[in-house]
């Protein structure tokens, strides 16, 4: 069984707090090329479009930021549609990993559309949608919690982009390319460093595997599994608003499954 530990999986990134500050040892070659992937990931960012508050948070991360991590990008099958879907509905791709039983953790929709999760012990992480396109989503995040039960409440604030796109396997079936990066700062003391024994490179590569599994096991999970879907994701549908993302979702299968006995009677 999955495991996604005591934080929801953007909540996760507050296992950030506390981590060793002192940065990795790389080499020049490749601490240049991360440095360049960190400039285009801070230039991605429309900071000239966003309200005052939300542009001196950005900046706050962007200026004082001890952690930039650039996932690998990963393929694998989906409905597409799906996994759009569940970009915009984290509370419902969280409520379907619950039901799997991989997490305690809950996510709630906000009336201004950002997203508060919560881990059952304290933490909670908000996030808020600051830029969209065709093949890109980011996000700014920020909250608190524990990594440990003596330890003290950290603070995380972190940046979060998503860069996706369409792609078809070999024997035909669609899929979805992504790649996730993160820009982050957190509050850390020496001695919450010394009883983590943490690194920033490990925590980082960590937090963007569960990121990434996050958007994609799920969309895998919906797309081959139809009927489960349909029946589990009912019972998170019990608001207005939820009942007509869910109807979205219903729309988005009932083409999917349409396509594929067309695909079947073809082939007989």
């Amino acid at each position: 069984m999955l495991q996604l530990g005591r934080l929801t999986i953007l909540v996760s990134l507050c296992a950030f707090t506390g981590m060793v500050i002192t940065p990795p040892v790389v080499a020049r070659a490749e601490a240049e090329i991360d440095q360049s992937a960190k400039q285009t990931f801070i230039s991605q960012i429309p900071l000239d479009k966003l309200p005052d508050a939300m542009r001196n948070k950005l900046s706050y991360v962007i200026q004082r930021a001890q952690l930039f991590e650039r996932g690998k990008s990963e393929s694998f099958p989906c409905n597409p549609e799906v996994y759009r879907w569940l970009l915009e509905s984290p509370d419902a791709s969280l409520f379907a990993w619950k039901k799997l039983g991989a997490t305690k953790a809950s996510v709630t929709r906000q009336e201004n559309g950002s997203f508060l999760g919560t881990d059952g012990s304290g933490g909670e992480l908000r996030w808020s949608l600051i830029a969209t396109g065709p093949t890109t989503r980011i996000w700014y995040a920020e909250g608190s919690g524990r990594i440990g039960p003596l330890l003290p409440t950290m603070t995380i604030r972190a940046v979060v982009t998503l860069h996706f796109e369409d792609v078809k396997g070999t024997d035909g079936r669609q899929g979805i390319k992504h790649r996730v990066e993160v820009l982050a700062h957190y509050d850390s003391t020496t001695l919450v460093n010394k009883l983590t024994n943490m690194s920033a490179d490990s925590t980082g590569k960590k937090v963007i595997q569960q990121l990434e599994v996050f958007f994609s096991g799920m969309a895998w999970y919906v797309s081959e599994h139809s009927a489960w879907s349909r029946l589990a994701l009912s019972y998170w549908a019990n608001t207005p608003e939820t009942k007509a993302r869910y109807q979205q979702l219903i729309s988005k299968l009932d083409q999917s499954d349409a396509a594929t006995e067309t695909v079947i009677h073809t082939s007989k």
